[in-house]
């Protein structure tokens, strides 16, 4: 309902402000959002409260900002027309408004799964950037009363630039939700180096929305211009989702890692650079029997001059590598390999490290990030994608495939010419992608942090994966159990319970992942005792 005297009828106590001259309005879920015919904006719930109180946007040079009342609240329009002085132009944080929220506020918290945080009222700031630590670029404010959500639309691939999303109180009962697109100076907020800057002949737009709700449990309807957005701008999954669990086969690790065995070899599994990898052949097929899904991790052994390389990005082409000494046991890696066992249905994987840096020869620097514009360099790096999608392999994971590696808008370029050189291969980018990235392949999201959430915690995962739910439905998400990292003793340590292993493993199931075990788990029904 959008009709003035409708509102005025309904509101009678706003009607003084409603009926002045050239005032456009909106009542939506409980909320009024109008723009008098200053310009100025106003948002008021049905008791009375009122969230933002005459509002008007600062005037930023270079920029021009718009206000327009919407369902359900209202858009902010940012453009920057830089055809008339095509001089390089440096995108300044956004003037955005104030929010009247109370004490009692609840911030989400998506650079996980997406949960609810108490604030407080004191100098708290919740800050991450889109696309690294956040899934999509918005934020959520919920109180008993009202729910407020603020999404940036704008086409990341084309302005290649990251936005700080920051939630913190500016005063008590007062709440800021602020969006830039450079950075901002704040000590400690998380930025990754690119700020926006229009350059040449063209012409930038922004839109940011904020949409409101007294139905505060229902909060992810405030985010509906965003989904509606993101769908029309980039579709769906592009890859059929599948549920079934994975189990990981780690050839090589840094533990391992002496100076009789510098490859890192498992010595359960005995020495690929001895036996030709029999021994994890045989794993292999055995865990088969139990398993329908399974990946090997450092499948070319780990790096040791340089070991920051680790996961190395030569995979499988050391296998049949001129460019350094090989063991002859591991030439015969392909050979194994063809030879798995791999069950009807079922699919066998390879772990590529460190996917979006390309380093000259294993265990060789510099390691330099992989371009999709130069062709010598991508030439190389689908000749090494094709020494690893032998016949059985139909899964690869992309270890640091990620923002913080390689910007985005290279990634995306570069995973489609994956996809069209390796078509009967499914790949999943390591860490979490962004709804962009994750739209065409599955992603990955560790289970627990080294370091512990603000709140103390380390678990990443506290209930389904709420905003790809909400864009992606249809998406595959895949969850690291690393249980080394949990702080439950009964995860990991002297005291570990397999039924307790068992039962995280079955919730983390259930929210809509995809486990990935290193250790063997039963997660076959069970009768009741």
């Amino acid at each position: 309902m959008s009709v003035v005297h409708s509102l005025c009828t309904f509101y009678g106590m706003l009607s003084p402000m409603l009926l002045a001259l050239g005032t456009v309005a909106s009542l939506s879920d409980g909320v009024v959002s109008s723009l008098d015919s200053s310009g100025a904006l106003s948002v008021t719930l049905k008791t009375g409260e009122v969230i933002i109180d005459r509002w008007v946007p600062e005037v930023v040079a270079g920029l021009k900002t718009s206000v327009s009342i919407a369902d359900g609240g209202f858009d902010i329009e940012i453009t920057r027309d830089n055809t008339a002085d095509p001089q390089p132009y440096r995108v300044p944080p956004w003037s955005l408004p104030r929010l009247s929220l109370g004490a009692n506020v609840a911030a989400y918290d998506f650079s996980g799964s997406g949960w609810p945080e108490l604030m407080g009222t004191q100098s708290r700031r919740l800050q991450a950037t889109y696309p690294n630590e956040l899934y999509a670029p918005v934020a959520v404010l919920r109180t008993a009363s009202v729910a407020v959500g603020v999404a940036v639309m704008y086409p990341i691939l084309e302005y290649r630039h990251d936005v700080s999303i920051a939630i913190e109180p500016t005063r008590f009962g007062d709440w800021r939700i602020d969006a830039a697109p450079c950075q901002t100076g704040r000590t400690g907020d998380l930025w990754w180096g690119h700020d926006a800057q229009v350059v040449g002949p063209q012409t930038w737009t922004w839109r940011i929305s904020w949409r409101f709700t007294t139905e505060s449990n229902n909060w992810n309807s405030t985010l509906s211009p965003y989904v509606e957005w993101f769908r029309k701008k980039y579709g769906s999954v592009t890859y059929t989702r599948d549920s079934r669990p994975i189990r990981g086969l780690a050839l090589a690790s840094m533990a391992d890692q002496t100076t009789s065995n510098p490859g890192g070899w498992t010595r359960d599994f005995s020495a690929p650079d001895v036996d030709g990898y029999q021994g994890a052949a045989y794993q292999t097929a055995r865990l088969f029997q139990q398993w329908k899904r399974l990946i090997w991790w450092a499948p070319s052994g780990l790096a040791v001059k340089n070991p920051q390389l680790n996961y190395p990005y030569q995979f499988a082409s050391r296998w049949t590598s001129q460019c350094a000494e090989v063991p002859e046991a591991l030439r015969r890696g392909p050979a194994m390999i063809r030879a798995i066992p791999v069950p009807s249905g079922g699919a066998f994987g390879l772990w590529w490290g460190h996917a979006a840096e390309q380093t000259p020869c294993f265990d060789s620097v510099p390691s330099v990030r992989v371009d999709p514009t130069n062709s010598d360099m991508m030439a190389r790096h689908l000749a090494e994608l094709k020494c690893g999608s032998i016949q059985p392999v139909t899964l690869i994971g992309l270890d640091a495939f990620a923002h913080s590696h390689n910007p985005i808008w290279n990634l995306v370029p570069i995973l489609t010419q994956m996809q069209q050189a390796a078509p009967d291969v499914k790949f999943c980018t390591e860490g979490q992608g962004c709804d962009v990235l994750h739209r065409l392949a599955p992603t990955w999201v560790d289970a627990y942090r080294t370091a512990p959430f603000r709140d103390g915690e380390n678990e990443r995962i506290r209930g389904p994966h709420v905003l790809a739910d909400l864009i992606l439905p249809g998406h595959e998400m895949w969850a690291g159990m690393c249980f080394d990292r949990s702080a439950d003793p009964n995860l990991f340590g002297p005291s570990v319970s397999a039924s307790e292993i068992r039962r995280t493993v079955l919730s983390v199931m259930s929210f809509g992942y995809v486990p990935v075990l290193f250790t063997d788990v039963d997660l076959s029904p069970q009768s009741p005792q």
